[in-house]
């Protein structure tokens, strides 16, 4: 194993051929394959498969020696092992195989994917909070706001986002409440619009009525 470990192949080759077990496995259930593998080291590698190393031996951790080869990108030892009939399927305690490792472009490439996912969120959060400021620029409470527009409004995004302005979520979160909640938007209408605005409310809210009376008469029918 510290031959293994270490890459000294010459050492790994003289035990290997004076007897060594290569299956021993550590405390964690390493083997001397698994050292060789997670540090690329070829020869040790090759020697250990000569003389019968377990191609698939799981640590505790669910990893086969492919696992290590394939998360730390040591190309030579992923082609040997794949020649050698290594089981590229199984899966390690986080459900990946090392086909899976493989495609990801191991940790580093895992990790430059997180980092662009995390990067994306960020950039996602910026362009909602500027797009609720805009909202909240016309001056208006969350309830005003939802009277105003909310009969135009087909989706609201911002009901379970959080942002670092507590006063933003607050608003963003009211207005989700009032659009979503049977009866409030009803109320805003009725307490902040006025003249032709109240008017036009009503006639939506009439009109939605009908449309719903007649989707259900409809379904009754075909039902």
């Amino acid at each position: 194993m510290l031959s293994a470990q270490m890459g000294h192949s010459t050492t790994a080759k003289l035990l290997l051929a004076a007897g060594a077990d290569p299956n021993i496995p550590s405390k964690r259930g390493w083997t001397a394959l698994h050292f060789a593998s997670f540090k690329g080291y070829l020869p040790i590698v090759q020697a250990l498969a000569e003389y019968e190393a377990d191609l698939d031996a799981l640590c505790d951790s669910g990893d086969a020696p492919a696992h290590f080869a394939t998360k730390f990108n040591c190309r030579d030892v992923i082609l040997f092992l794949r020649e050698k009939g290594a089981d590229f399927s199984i899966k390690d305690v986080g459900g990946l195989t090392a086909e899976d490792w493989l495609q990801r472009g191991g940790i580093a490439g895992h990790f430059d994917q997180e980092f662009k996912e995390f990067k994306s969120s960020l950039e996602r959060q910026a362009k909602s909070e500027a797009n609720v400021r805009k909202m909240m620029s016309e001056g208006l409470s969350a309830d005003e706001y939802a009277a105003k527009h909310g009969r135009r409004i087909l989706v609201w995004g911002y009901g379970h986002d959080h942002f670092d302005d507590a006063e933003l979520e607050a608003w963003a979160h009211r207005v989700a409440e009032v659009l979503f909640t049977p009866g409030l938007l009803v109320m805003a209408e009725e307490q902040f619009l006025f003249g032709n605005e109240l008017e036009e409310a009503r006639k939506f809210r009439t009109s939605r009525a009908r449309s719903a009376t007649r989707e259900k008469i409809k379904r009754e029918r075909q039902g």
